[in-house]
């Protein structure tokens, strides 16, 4: 995604007031900005994937639509992001609070993840307590 759809994203987001949110967050794969949707009111997280071929046409509706860009949200689980924070909290070998593993200047929306329910019920299946 380029800078400036992100920024319209963002943009469109803020004046939605269904609680969807567009936020850039780190792609646990790639270490690299993605763009992923929050449904704050559903609680719940998409990644945004974007098909794109030059010499396409959708139908939608009753009409043709040119150009072969098509974007997708497909639900998924906030613990796939969460590894990313965790595998980089274990290289330092001590327990810490969830609030202070989950902390990344560049992409500061993490914190969101963190507001997920059922949160506790995930981190148990690759976390350890104390």
């Amino acid at each position: 995604f380029s800078d400036l759809l992100f920024e319209c994203l963002k943009d469109a987001s803020k004046k939605m007031k269904s609680g969807l949110m567009f936020v850039k967050l780190v792609n646990p794969c790639s270490g690299e900005g993605a763009i992923y949707l929050f449904n704050m009111c559903l609680q719940q997280l998409f990644e945004i994937k974007v098909f794109k071929e030059k010499h396409h046409s959708w139908f939608i509706n009753q009409s043709v639509q040119s150009g072969g860009l098509l974007h997708f949200a497909t639900p998924m689980d906030p613990l796939f992001l969460l590894l990313y924070y965790l595998i980089k909290a274990d290289k330092e070998g001590k327990f810490q609070p969830l609030d202070q593993v989950v902390v990344d200047d560049m992409f500061p929306n993490c914190v969101l993840l963190l507001k997920l329910p059922e949160l506790e019920k995930l981190l148990r299946h690759v976390t350890e307590e104390r």
